[in-house]
């Protein structure tokens, strides 16, 4: 999460006027009416953790541009922490307006997973990576999926094709070696244990 603005500093919007006096102010709304900076101000919001701030700027910016799947996605996102049916809604509706959106897939792949549907997380993160290839992210939690399910092998390539995109990704060694070992590869799991031990070594150096 990034820090919170200073009241004193300059306006993130890039107003010149100071945050206080711009943003800051109490019950300020946010002058934009252009769709664009509209989803700039509600992307800043987000991630300076200010959730009920961008959710009335995503829905305006949704009256102007109702096909802006990006800004669907992130509203989804930001009600998600106190509303999960209705951010899975958001989602849902991404894909009624755009079937291969990727990121849509992935967050109702990461809903399942989280309720331990893997077999439904598994068919949103196989539609993920049609549209993402080589997503890191995606990669993991599909390869978690099929381990959960028994398809040991599917989930070893998931793990591997996270590490050839990301040689250094802390998650997909640990379950690498975790599926290695069940597969009683134990030199293998020696090998990528050596790779997280040398990654955790040197980031204490």
């Amino acid at each position: 999460m990034l820090a919170a603005t200073s009241r004193t500093a300059p306006c993130p919007c890039g107003s010149g006027k100071r945050y206080k006096d711009c943003h800051g102010a109490l019950g300020a709304l946010a002058p934009a009416t252009d769709a664009d900076e509209l989803m700039r101000e509600a992307q800043r919001a987000f991630a300076d953790g200010r959730s009920a701030d961008a959710e009335p700027l995503l829905r305006r910016l949704l009256e102007l541009a109702p096909g802006n799947t990006a800004a669907w996605n992130l509203l989804g996102e930001v009600l998600k922490p106190t509303d999960a049916v209705a951010a899975s809604d958001m989602w849902w509706h991404v894909l009624d307006l755009d079937p291969d959106n990727a990121e849509a897939s992935f967050h109702l792949g990461n809903r399942n997973l989280e309720h331990g549907e893997y077999g439904a997380a598994t068919i949103h993160y196989e539609r993920a990576l049609r549209g993402a290839q080589g997503h890191v992210g995606v990669l993991n939690n599909l390869g978690l999926c099929y381990k959960v399910l028994g398809a040991t092998d599917r989930a070893e390539e998931c793990y591997r094709a996270a590490l050839a995109a990301e040689p250094e990704h802390p998650d997909a060694l640990v379950n690498l070696a975790n599926v290695l070992f069940q597969r009683e590869d134990y030199a293998g799991v020696i090998a990528t244990t050596d790779r997280l031990l040398a990654l955790r070594n040197g980031a204490r150096g």
